[in-house]
């Protein structure tokens, strides 16, 4: 299947023939360390350098702020702020947009960052959506 144009906002696209598969099995892989925890998330971004960053939020720990800014903090210091893509897999196994306040500092980071497509459950399969089109 061709990434076929929904509207502006959001596409359908196959994630067996992309780059998209492998964050996918990394997501899948990582779930397993919060299985059971409600409103945690695994994190995986692909940046425009090809490098890979991976973190966990959970949302029911008051830390989760922290743990946002040690991710941004990491992209950061590697020089390494654009982010390409990125998946956000929920504790049973959904995939869905970061808190508004990560894609927030992501695109304060640096403002490419607005144009970071998000792989999301959608339509059937999975769609793409641009970040800047979450935050409107």
């Amino acid at each position: 299947m061709k990434s076929l144009i929904i509207d502006s906002k959001a596409y359908i696209v196959d994630i067996e023939k992309s780059e998209w598969r492998e964050l996918m099995n990394i997501a899948q892989a990582k779930i397993i360390e919060i299985k059971g925890r409600k409103m945690a998330q695994v994190i995986v971004a692909l940046t425009a350098r090809e490098n890979i960053y991976l973190c966990f939020l959970d949302y029911k720990n008051s830390l989760v702020l922290n743990e946002e800014e040690h991710f941004l903090k990491g992209l950061k210091t590697n020089t390494d702020t654009v982010v390409k893509k990125m998946v956000c897999m929920w504790s049973d196994g959904s995939v869905d947009f970061p808190a508004y306040s990560l894609r927030e500092k992501m695109i304060q980071l640096n403002l490419q960052n607005e144009f970071t497509e998000m792989l999301l459950n959608g339509y059937g399969g999975f769609i793409v959506k641009k970040m800047g089109k979450t935050m409107k």
